[in-house]
């Protein structure tokens, strides 16, 4: 059994329901961090120790995902991660399109949007009500479209897309389906089975801090893949030889690597330790139970439970005055879109949900 309040000290003096900004820091990390730093002053820090740590980050990050460990890239974060699969794209010609929701945070959006100047269309699904259907993308996509790239969990509302869905929309017109699941990875259940690329950043609900993210590529598309940015780990056999003129690239996912952040690595990896101790079901099923007692409570929440996230946004008449209550409660939340946000992770518990809903009221 993990001792969440031991790793989590922040969580005994008020509820932190802002994990959609970032992950509230964790023990283990701080301390990895601060004995990282230490030896690092004393001329000691051990960097070979450190690119260890990331390669099991690597192989923890792919099993949260039902991937293999070869179809994950470490990568400096989810814009990064974006625009790498986005540069993989030929030159655009005869109507070509991809398709992204019209507001898609922006991690998301820049990298499609900028297509246009390689002849690409972009075409945007804009929501109803906060609801993005599989149907709305089919409207939007057809034979012309490369890629279908949407947030798994939309930032400002919670959304969490139909991926079977959407899987479905993208093999019909022959597309590539690409979810940032950022406000996803960690904190429920995913399966990369039918999709193309999907990538997370560290700092959310990974438990981690800015810095690092995550990129899976699918096997059918990896061996294709030219990395943007290749360093020495790029390669093939990284430690055979640092050195030029002959290299080899490696023929799948971590070609695309980043040079690995050490002090992120040392950090990170004790945070997905901790979701990998826990389980993803397990995780899920606590976040999604706090999302109904809130419910239960009276609250509004939107969204028919199939769409609901572990992220939830609150309609207020005046947001701002809101925030002010929530602070004066001892409640860490945020505001998006003219709404409260706020978002249920491990750390949440059932007296955080009564204490946020008393100050809602």
């Amino acid at each position: 059994m993990i001792d969440i309040p031991s790793l989590f000290p922040k969580a005994a003096k008020g509820p932190y329901l802002n994990t959609a900004s970032i992950a509230l820091g964790n023990q283990p990390a701080a301390d990895a961090l601060a004995l990282a730093t230490a030896d690092w002053l004393e001329g000691k820090f051990d960097f070979v120790a450190a690119e260890a740590e990331a390669e099991e980050l690597r192989s923890l990050s792919a099993s949260l995902i039902g991937a293999t460990t070869a179809d994950m890239a470490i990568v400096t974060g989810a814009s990064g991660a974006a625009s790498t699969v986005a540069a993989q794209l030929p030159d655009g010609s005869n109507g070509a399109n991809v398709v992204v929701p019209a507001n898609d945070f922006l991690s998301n959006f820049m990298p499609w949007a900028l297509l246009a100047e390689r002849g690409y269309e972009l075409r945007t699904v804009d929501s109803v009500n906060g609801v993005l259907s599989s149907a709305a993308f089919a409207e939007v996509a057809d034979s012309n479209t490369a890629v279908i790239a949407t947030s798994l969990v939309q930032s400002s509302t919670g959304y969490r897309v139909d991926v079977d869905g959407l899987k479905t929309v993208a093999h019909d017109v022959g597309a590539w389906l690409v979810l940032d699941a950022s406000q996803a990875m960690g904190s429920i259940e995913i399966n990369v089975d039918g999709v193309d690329a999907l990538f997370s950043c560290s700092h959310k609900w990974l438990l981690g801090i800015r810095g690092m993210g995550h990129l899976y590529v699918s096997p059918k598309l990896s061996g294709s893949f030219k990395p943007l940015t290749p360093g020495w780990k790029a390669t093939a056999d990284p430690v055979r030889s640092f050195y030029g003129p002959e290299f080899e690239l490696a023929e799948r996912a971590s070609k695309l690597d980043a040079s690995f952040s050490w002090f992120d690595a040392l950090a990170n990896i004790e945070g997905i330790r901790i979701i990998d101790g826990i389980g993803s079901p397990e995780i899920e099923a606590h976040n999604m139970g706090l999302v109904e007692e809130l419910v239960d409570l009276g609250i509004e929440v939107p969204f028919d439970p199939a769409s609901r996230s572990p992220i939830v946004s609150i309609t207020v008449d005046d947001p701002d005055s809101a925030m002010r209550n929530l602070s004066e409660s001892g409640i860490t939340a945020s505001h998006r879109a003219g709404s409260l946000r706020v978002a249920f992770h491990v750390y949440n518990t059932t007296s955080d949900v009564t204490a946020l809903a008393g100050a809602i009221r």
